[in-house]
């Protein structure tokens, strides 16, 4: 593999993205060791991604890494970012200051919460507003939501029908173009 992307970077600059690098084996992170300590001598770009507390030892001492860290949204950003899909922000406070709680500042979790949420009916689309605002509907049920975007994603997989699951299944195995 070293070799063919080394080829590749020979005739064009080339950019290799690695992502959820945190669920990376021992030995793909020797390979990706090996891989970084050639950066220095060709036109590539390491692109990895990684939930914290990300390992960044696998890149050695080489002078061509950089590594960024990629903080929480801040708490008012959070609250912007949920409290805009919704119609009515004083109505949906309570349910929004949840929905912060359990998803603290990432705002992919945040926003899976929502779409959750509106796929249980928990909160319907305003369809007089025309611009895909939120009404909280059910404010009665209790708001159970998985700790993890990982347990979110799953119970929202859970809730397709049978068939739909398996058909995501062999999608998932022959990866994104089938």
């Amino acid at each position: 593999m070293l070799m063919v992307l080394s080829r590749i970077a020979r005739e064009q600059p080339l950019i290799v993205v690695l992502g959820e690098f945190h669920w990376v084996d021992e030995p793909s992170r020797q390979l990706v060791r090996r891989f970084v300590g050639t950066l220095p001598h060709r036109p590539i770009l390491v692109l990895i991604t990684s939930r914290p507390p990300g390992d960044s030892s696998v890149f050695g001492d080489s002078q061509a890494v950089d590594v960024i860290h990629v903080r929480d949204l801040a708490t008012e950003d959070c609250r912007r970012l949920v409290s805009d899909r919704f119609v009515d922000f004083a109505q949906a406070r309570p349910l929004i200051e949840q929905i912060l709680e359990k998803g603290g500042g990432n705002p992919y979790y945040l926003l899976a919460i929502v779409d959750d949420l509106v796929e249980r009916g928990v909160c319907q689309v305003d369809k007089k507003g025309g611009k895909n605002k939120l009404l909280w509907m059910d404010k009665k049920s209790v708001l159970q939501i998985p700790p993890t975007v990982d347990g979110l994603v799953s119970a929202r997989l859970d809730r397709l029908d049978p068939k739909v699951r398996a058909i995501l299944r062999m999608a998932a195995v022959l990866g994104r173009i089938f």
